[in-house]
């Protein structure tokens, strides 16, 4: 992963790429829950960039406020990233990139821009991934942000898989399955990265670290 974000700062410093500068906006707190779900995401859309083009996570909050949380410090030890790779909102300028059409925008949470910056950008915004206050049935708890995320990677590795599999079978026999089983259950680990399965917070992290909901 840090190899990674290494490659994107190298890529901002050398000018406008060829192609868009997909931007994902994580915030607005630079906690647990955020900046894993935030590089997780990133990460995932990477492998889907059209050619010359870049995907970047940025923190919403300026990289001179203060010290990252503990919580999160430790975190980044855990997967190996250091604080100085992350990426800032102040990084890029997201309002010049849009002007010159170049800026494809996914908000990791509604309410991460201001209203004026909002309207000014609406056009290259394509979706909000995660509503706070969100209800995780399974768990009779709220959703976590990175909880969203993997799951959508998850589900969309899965379509991908049910796809491959009904072209193997000349379309008979897939309808209705998913990998995992007849019961549809899926292995979540067999789907994941091992960028990706770092990056995810552990149960520890889930529950002594991110606490959903505080943020509006």
């Amino acid at each position: 992963m840090e190899e990674y974000l290494r490659r994107v700062q190298s890529r901002l410093g050398a000018g406008l790429p060829e192609g868009p500068i997909h931007a994902v906006l994580g915030g607005p707190e630079p906690d647990v829950d955020t900046v894993s779900a935030t590089l997780c995401l990133a990460l995932h859309l990477s492998q889907k960039q059209p050619s010359g083009g870049v995907c970047v996570p940025l923190l919403c909050r300026k990289r001179s406020s203060n010290e990252l949380p503990e919580e999160t410090v430790r975190y980044l030890k855990r997967v190996k990233i250091s604080e100085s790779v992350l990426l800032w909102r102040e990084d890029v300028d997201l309002v010049n990139l849009h002007q010159a059409g170049k800026l494809l925008l996914t908000l990791l949470r509604d309410g991460l821009l201001e209203n004026s910056e909002y309207h000014t950008l609406e056009s290259s915004i394509l979706r909000v991934v995660h509503q706070d206050g969100q209800w995780d049935a399974a768990n009779d708890g709220a959703l976590s942000a990175v909880t969203t995320v993997t799951r959508e990677i998850l589900q969309e590795a899965a379509e991908q898989d049910r796809a491959a599999l009904g072209e193997l079978l000349g379309g008979k026999g897939a309808k209705g399955t998913t990998p995992g089983g007849s019961n549809g259950a899926m292995k979540e680990d067999t789907h994941k990265s091992p960028d990706m399965t770092r990056l995810t917070p552990t149960r520890r992290d889930e529950k002594s670290e991110i606490r959903v909901g505080e943020y509006g």
